[in-house]
């Protein structure tokens, strides 16, 4: 069992790299081909509730894998598993990167931090 810093490191390191692939705006264009890959938004379908939704494409394995790549506690349970098997198995660059995804997960952290506290007129 890894101690309590390394399994924080590793925590920030998945928090990071969740962040980055599910919800950063750099990672748009691979999810936007996702969404295109995984839905056909040219057919709508009515979801019963007077809103149309695009239609999935070759069954639910498409919609299921996009769905998983952009839901942050979906994605971030297997990044967790992939920055840990980097940690445990990967070698000194492996190490290094997921130390390099911790420093940065602290940095958007505190930067969230600091713009929810700035008065809104500075925003």
């Amino acid at each position: 069992m890894p101690d309590l810093g390394v399994v924080v490191v590793l925590a920030l390191a998945a928090f990071r790299l969740t962040r980055l692939l599910a919800a950063d705006t750099i990672t748009d264009p691979w999810r936007g081909w996702l969404f295109r890959w995984a839905w056909n938004d040219e057919v709508l379908t009515d979801d019963g509730t007077g809103h149309l939704t695009p239609t999935p494409r070759g069954g639910g394995w498409r919609t299921w894998a996009w769905m998983l790549a952009t839901c942050q506690w979906c994605l971030g349970v297997w990044i967790a598993v992939a920055v840990y098997a980097g940690w445990r198995w990967g070698g000194d660059v492996a190490q290094a990167v997921v130390v390099v995804l911790a420093v940065a997960g602290v940095q958007g952290a505190l930067a969230q931090f600091v713009i929810a506290a700035e008065p809104p007129e500075e925003r």
